[in-house]
Parts: structure tokens; C-alpha cells; sequence
């Protein structure tokens, strides 16, 4: 049997980067469970792969913000590549992504970390104010991580998901697209700003 893949799924949050956090740390718990996660998942890897999502409206030459979050929190080791998913992908495509991203993992012995929020439109104050069907997407994507049935990621809903501004939709439905099922080993959300951050720890079965 193949070994299993080692999977973090963390927030594309830019407070995640240093320079964006300011003097007082606004996110400390989420950044310490941000970087274990990370930590775990490539701590015995060969290689890394992140995987994000374009960003939705970039008005700048950086790289997309989920990009930049996956490098601070590698710290020193970069990652072997890159999949930025266009933010507006099909569920298609991200599934043809997810199912390369499988085969090439196994092969080499990949971390993944994927980088994603959820919806921005759970409060009044959120990017983009208050939208309630937020809640059902977004416990729709959770229930999905947190018991492993990775496919339920599928079924979310592009033309809704850009509705309610979730970056990570495209995410992870590549994720998705790479397995149906995983064993979670650890769960953790919050909503701060309006804004569902998500830090996960997954296994998934190196077969298919």
C-alpha cells in the first residue's frame, strides 16, 4: 500500500504574512495553528505543492495572496511548486487538476497545503457585509473536511461561491479532485472578521 499524503488546509488571509500583521498580533491562535499545521504536513516530505486560488480582482504584479501565505508559513522551505487555480475555475478543471496533483504526489512523495477562507459575508462588518446563506456553503465545506468525504467538496457551487467571496471554493474542490476520502486529524474555524478561516490536518491514502 502506498503512504499516505500529508495535507494542511490553512486561511489565504494576508494577516498570515509578517509585514501585514502589525505590532500587535490580531490572529495569534490561528497563526500558531496555522504554522503547526504546516509543519506536520511536510515534515518527512520530499516535495511541497500549494495549492491556491488566483486572486479574485488582482490590482498588483505579487504573487496571489495564498501563495504568499503558504511561503511565510513554510519559512525557510520553499515550495517545489505552485498551483494557482484561477479563482472562478470550473469544478471540471479542478477536478483534472486535483487528479494530476494525486498521481504526481504519490509518485514523489508530496506535502500539499492548500490555502483557502471560506465565504466574506457572514457579518454585517465583513468585506463583503452580510450575506446568510454563507453559512450553509460554508458548513457545507466543512462537514466535508472534517469527516473526510473529500467529494462533498464537489458539490459547491461556483456562481454562489463568488456571491459570498469564498477564495478557497476553487481550492478545494482541486483538493477534491485528489481524493474523494481522507482520514482529518485535526479541525479548527473561526470567523473574526466576517471572514471563515479554516486550519485542517488531513491523511489521505496514497491509493485511489
Amino acid at each position: 500500500m502506498s503512504a499516505a499524503l500529508r495535507v494542511a488546509l490553512v486561511p489565504s488571509t494576508l494577516l498570515l504574512v509578517p509585514e501585514y500583521a502589525g505590532r500587535v498580533d490580531p490572529i495569534p491562535d490561528l497563526r500558531a495553528r496555522a504554522h503547526a499545521a504546516v509543519a506536520w504536513s511536510v515534515e518527512s516530505a520530499a516535495r511541497v505543492v500549494v495549492v491556491t486560488a488566483t486572486d479574485r480582482d488582482p490590482r498588483h504584479s505579487k504573487a496571489p495572496a495564498g501563495e504568499r501565505v503558504a511561503r511565510a508559513l513554510l519559512g525557510d522551505r520553499a515550495p517545489d511548486e505552485v498551483v494557482a487555480v484561477e479563482w472562478a475555475a470550473s469544478p471540471q478543471r479542478c477536478r483534472d487538476l486535483g487528479a494530476r496533483l494525486h498521481a504526481e504526489a504519490v509518485a514523489r512523495h508530496t506535502a500539499v497545503v492548500v490555502v483557502g477562507d471560506g465565504c466574506a459575508r457572514r457579518t454585517e462588518k465583513a468585506p463583503g457585509h452580510l450575506d446568510e446563506r454563507c453559512f450553509s456553503y460554508d458548513e457545507a465545506w466543512l462537514r466535508a473536511v472534517a469527516s473526510g468525504a473529500l467529494d462533498g467538496l464537489r458539490t459547491l457551487e461556483p456562481g454562489l461561491g463568488a456571491d459570498l467571496l469564498c477564495h478557497g471554493r476553487a481550492p478545494f474542490q482541486v483538493l477534491a479532485g485528489a481524493a474523494e476520502t481522507a482520514v482529518c486529524e485535526e479541525v479548527w474555524s473561526s470567523d473574526p472578521f466576517g471572514v471563515l478561516y479554516a486550519v485542517a490536518r488531513l491523511r489521505v491514502d496514497g491509493e485511489r
